[in-house]
């Protein structure tokens, strides 16, 4: 029974901040898009909210079944830990990318809804785009697609010694270049097409992100590879 008990407490480790953030968020977010008398935005705004969660949430399950059910996807993949891999990383992607697109709509369809972007404003979101461009091309660079996706959970045996980490590129400027600087990309799209709802929604899914990180991604990485010191936090480089 102990066990038991402290297997799930291991299985929801981070969980009270990941989803203390989250849903109360995406309540909040969804109740602001019902606010709009704009279709098409309020459309696109709950797409992306509800992708985000979705996201978020079937990224956790997926890999905490894994991490803490004894290799539960890999089982369901036949014991290809590559295709379970594999796998949740198209999930992990397709996810994504169908909120990135409702992002771009809702900043689309709202541009000059709070102010009719100026030369500052234009210069200041083609910095912030180049900074988001830089983090996720050495992210790419340095991890490859398929360990931004999750791969650790699933290709890496538990206690493996940590991979060196990266401290090239966006590495050398923080631990995880995607969630601090790879979401800019957001804001410099709000900010270019002058869309408050856009700004809106680029907060949410910001904070969304960074407590994915400290309340999920961080503990997965720690517990895989035993990593007792985190006075530096975690610092490995799948982290983004």
């Amino acid at each position: 029974m102990s066990a038991r008990i402290g297997s799930w407490a291991a299985a929801l480790e981070g969980q009270l901040l990941h989803l203390g953030v989250l849903l109360p968020g995406a309540l909040a977010s969804l109740w602001l898009a019902g606010g709009t008398d704009d279709e098409a935005v309020a459309r696109a705004y709950q797409r992306c909210v509800l992708a985000t969660v979705v996201h978020q949430i079937g990224a956790t399950l997926l890999w905490r079944a894994e991490l803490h059910g004894g290799g539960f996807i890999t089982s369901l993949c036949r014991g290809s830990r590559w295709l379970a891999a594999r796998l949740t990383a198209l999930f992990d992607t397709s996810s994504f990318g169908v909120a990135l697109r409702s992002f771009v709509s809702v900043a689309l369809a709202d541009r000059h809804s709070l102010f009719v972007p100026g030369w500052a404003a234009l210069l200041l979101a083609g910095l912030l785009a180049a900074v988001a461009v830089y983090a996720l091309a050495s992210a790419l660079l340095l991890l490859g697609p398929m360990a931004i996706s999750g791969s650790d959970h699933f290709l890496i045996a538990p206690g493996d010694r940590p991979p060196a980490l990266a401290r090239r590129h966006a590495y050398a400027l923080c631990d995880h270049p995607l969630f601090y600087l790879g979401l800019l990309l957001l804001w410099a799209v709000g900010l270019a097409c002058g869309s408050g709802a856009a700004l809106r929604l680029a907060t949410f899914v910001h904070a969304a992100a960074l407590a994915f990180l400290f309340g999920t991604e961080v503990p997965d990485m720690r517990r895989i590879y035993r990593i007792q010191d985190t006075a530096k936090g975690d610092g490995s480089p799948k982290l983004g």
